[in-house]
């Protein structure tokens, strides 16, 4: 993927996609996000079109995804 000026990844972050996934959880809180049913969330989450791919678009060979093998 070609630089685009970012500086590289935070040195106190150990998976950048993990991290952005979790802050975007975080910051969901919305009101009376408690009372949501599971289809309301999972059409919250569908919005997110690939989000392993937006998430880990710079960071995945870096990524803690690619750290289990399963064998076949």
């Amino acid at each position: 993927m070609p630089c685009r000026g970012c500086f590289g990844p935070p040195s106190e972050v150990k998976d950048v996609g993990g991290k952005m996934i979790s802050a975007l959880a975080s910051i969901v809180g919305l009101e009376n996000e408690e009372n949501m049913s599971d289809e309301d969330v999972e059409k919250l989450v569908n919005q997110i079109v690939d989000p392993a791919g937006y998430f880990y678009r710079f960071s995945l060979p870096t990524s803690l995804l690619r750290r289990k093998r399963m064998k076949t």
